[in-house]
């Protein structure tokens, strides 16, 4: 009995010996596994200090490169966010143009009689399908500003379909083409092209004529505008002054329309001048560039003279006067000065005016094949991708002129700051 009970206790002391080796065991495996992690985590810290560390650097040479070129990169967040917001504006005028267009406006430059495709037929629908799909217009309306916002995106390769010839099944077949920067095709025939002409096509051709028109008339409008403004400045409150005054302030009352017919109809019928710019001698084409000139240069005159006025009876002129310095001197080297700046920044956004503003007008009378022309006829015939086309082009124009506005101001005026210089 007394073997047995030895027995029993001895297997239940080497179980008991055992199941605690088993406990040691998983212990130290555990002890290791734990010397492991820490090792790994502090090498992982030391990892992140590292990487910690190397981000710091780079920000101060960050910092130091925005401090040592603050026009460079005030210039680069412009044009960063300026895309942002263009890329804004143009997905909204696609929702809203898309909800005022019909699906027959994407074959509008196909001639369903010499096809042989009845309207509302089988083929009819199946070519405007397949016409669709072609243009990135078949899916949702997201899909398709997606789609299009990476055709205006420049340096991405995209596949169009040229030279398109269209089957009496209603299927399209043509030459694929590779492309970096698509605007789409027209599908009326706006701006004197065919129908089926590429966007960039038209502009290409009929912007630079509206820029020549617009360009010369806001160098001359200066050269005129300047002067007068200063004269009038200097005669502040006398006749001379009065009688400029009461002239611009008679230009901006009248509409613009009523000016551009009056002075239309005047050239034509006194001065012997033509109707139409395409068919016109050098004298004609004279017209149109002096009444851009005549309804551009009373803002000119008026601002000039306001700025003039503001700096002469500024403090410092009156203590540069009260010191014994001239009239002359004070007025060239201080107010001019001074007064200068504001107008030299000026200049973009007068030319904006007249690139987009009056310059519709002129060239509507003249028949002039430009940018004004292009835009009416397709708003009215609701050319899709003419229309985004060019409000791109016109916008871009308009926010690089402002760039360019604000970088003057910057380079002219020592005291206009673009950066803020960040402390430590």
């Amino acid at each position: 009995m007394n073997e047995k009970n030895n027995i029993k206790k001895l297997k239940e002391n080497e179980n008991e010996y055992i199941n605690k080796n088993e406990k040691e065991k998983e212990r130290i495996k555990i002890l290791i596994l734990d010397i492991k992690k820490n090792k790994l985590f502090k090498k992982k810290k030391v990892n992140l200090n590292i990487l910690n560390y190397k981000i710091g650097v780079l920000n101060n040479k960050k910092n130091d490169f925005l401090s040592s070129y603050p026009l460079l990169t005030y210039s680069l967040k412009r044009i960063f966010y300026a895309i942002i917001t263009l890329y804004i504006a143009i997905a909204v005028l696609y929702a809203l143009l898309n909800i005022v267009a019909s699906d027959s406006i994407y074959i509008g430059d196909i001639d369903l009689n010499k096809n042989n495709i009845i309207y509302g037929s089988e083929q009819y629908y199946n070519l405007i399908e397949n016409r669709k799909k072609l243009l990135g217009v078949d899916g949702s309306l997201l899909s398709q500003i997606i789609i299009y916002l990476r055709n205006i995106t420049p340096f991405i390769p995209k596949e169009i379909l040229t030279d398109a010839h269209y089957e009496s099944d209603g299927s399209i077949t043509g030459t694929m083409v590779t492309k970096l920067f698509y605007l789409g095709i027209t599908f009326t025939d706006s701006g004197g092209f065919a129908k089926g002409t590429f966007v960039q096509t038209i502009l290409s051709n009929n912007m630079p004529v509206s820029f020549q028109l617009g360009a010369i008339a806001t160098v001359i409008s200066f050269f005129i505008g300047i002067p007068i403004g200063i004269y009038a400045a200097i005669n502040k409150e006398n006749v001379k002054d009065n009688f400029i005054t009461w002239f611009c302030l008679i230009m901006f009352a009248l509409p613009a329309l009523v000016i551009v017919r009056l002075f239309f109809q005047f050239s034509i019928y006194y001065l012997g001048a033509g109707s139409l710019w395409t068919d016109s001698t050098l004298y004609t084409k004279i017209f149109p560039v002096l009444l851009l000139v005549l309804l551009g240069t009373p803002a000119i005159i008026f601002e000039t003279r306001r700025y003039i006025v503001n700096e002469m009876s500024a403090d410092y002129t009156k203590f540069a006067l009260s010191k014994g310095m001239t009239n002359r001197y004070v007025f060239f080297v201080h107010i001019f000065r001074i007064a200068g700046i504001a107008i030299i920044r000026s200049i973009p956004a007068a030319l904006i005016a007249n690139l987009f503003g009056a310059s519709l007008l002129v060239e509507q009378s003249w028949s002039v094949l430009g940018m004004a022309n292009t835009t009416v006829s397709a708003i009215s015939q609701t050319d899709l991708f003419l229309i985004l086309g060019i409000v791109l082009v016109s916008a871009s124009i308009s926010l690089l002129l402002s760039l360019i506005s604000d970088l003057l101001m910057a380079l002219l005026d020592p005291r206009v700051k673009l950066m803020e210089k960040k402390k430590g």
